[in-house]
């Protein structure tokens, strides 16, 4: 259905969030993962995805990094969104606001290895 469809209906970032988790087939752990994921950081999830522009995701982006959070699940989570976003284009034809929101790079604390225990050290 085209947005100039009479039977065209407005779904929220949430609705959209909830069919696209259907069309992967994501287990139950993953969909929680990810909708307390954006529900918490997402501050346009309840937002009808057709009003959700470029310049607010590029705007959410650049706050994110001030959460503090780590640089993998802040791309993590922009990877959730731009799942969502791609996934409305494709069933919905709705425009794939999320090209602009790319992953932030990782620094060299990211990469350095995490360190675990030998058995020995038990």
């Amino acid at each position: 259905m085209k947005r100039s469809d009479s039977k065209f209906t407005i779904h929220t970032f949430a609705e959209m969030l909830e069919e696209y988790m259907l069309s992967i087939d994501s287990s139950e752990t993953s969909s929680t993962m990810k909708r307390n994921w954006c529900m918490k950081h997402f501050e346009y999830f309840s937002e009808p995805i057709e009003k959700i522009s470029r310049q607010n995701l590029m705007e959410w982006r650049n706050a994110l990094k001030s959460t503090g959070m780590a640089t993998r699940t802040m791309n993590r989570g922009l990877g959730y969104v731009r799942g969502v976003f791609a996934y409305a284009n494709k069933i919905y034809q709705i425009e794939d606001v999320s090209v602009v929101v790319n992953n932030y790079k990782l620094t060299s604390e990211d990469k350095k290895e995490m360190k675990g225990w030998t058995p020995a050290q038990f």
